[in-house]
């Protein structure tokens, strides 16, 4: 079971990661040449505002806690992550930071967050890990539906920039290896 403190953290963290994926995976689309991924990255930054939203209307309201700097106290190689994913280029690497670590790593935050909370004290949150968490896993297959089409599609390319998005994934997996709640 979770304290307020602690579930407001992560709270916090979750309002802070979806906040960032709808500014990354927006600022995508005009850069993304093909249809079918400019149209997910269109679609899937409205959800992760959607859920930004979600996650702001449940973080604490206490008179010692300052909202925005629960939500703003995230730590550097949270960033760095979030960085390091706004300079790829390529659509494949975008898709594959995306939907093979990015979303299956906020997947599992939200059920893990989900099986910390108490059924009577923290129903409110439940609810919304439920749903939200639904919503990801949905977006999350969806989107490894496209990276998968794509890469099958061009074949002849695919190699050299699939092992690129791979490299791209490891990185970007090494940089959140070890934060609790994401």
């Amino acid at each position: 079971m979770l304290t307020l403190d602690e579930s407001g953290r992560r709270a916090a963290r979750h309002q802070w990661f979806e906040s960032r994926m709808f500014a990354l995976v927006g600022s995508w689309m005009p850069s993304t040449p093909e249809p079918e991924p400019k149209l997910l990255f269109d679609r899937h930054s409205l959800h992760h505002s959607w859920r930004a939203t979600q996650w702001t209307d449940r973080l604490p309201v206490l008179a010692d806690v300052d909202r925005a700097d629960l939500v703003n106290s995230q730590g550097a190689p949270l960033i760095r992550a979030f960085e390091f994913a706004g300079e790829l280029d390529s659509t494949l690497a975008r898709l594959t930071c995306t939907y093979r670590v990015l979303l299956p790593r906020l997947a599992v935050a939200y059920e893990r967050h989900r099986l910390l909370c108490d059924e009577a004290s923290d129903s409110s949150i439940r609810r919304t890990l439920t749903i939200v968490g639904r919503d990801v896993r949905a977006d999350w297959l969806e989107g490894e539906t496209v990276l998968q089409a794509m890469l099958e599609e061009e074949v002849d390319f695919a190699h050299g920039q699939a092992a690129q998005a791979a490299d791209a994934a490891r990185w970007l997996e090494s940089l959140l290896v070890g934060l609790a709640g994401l």
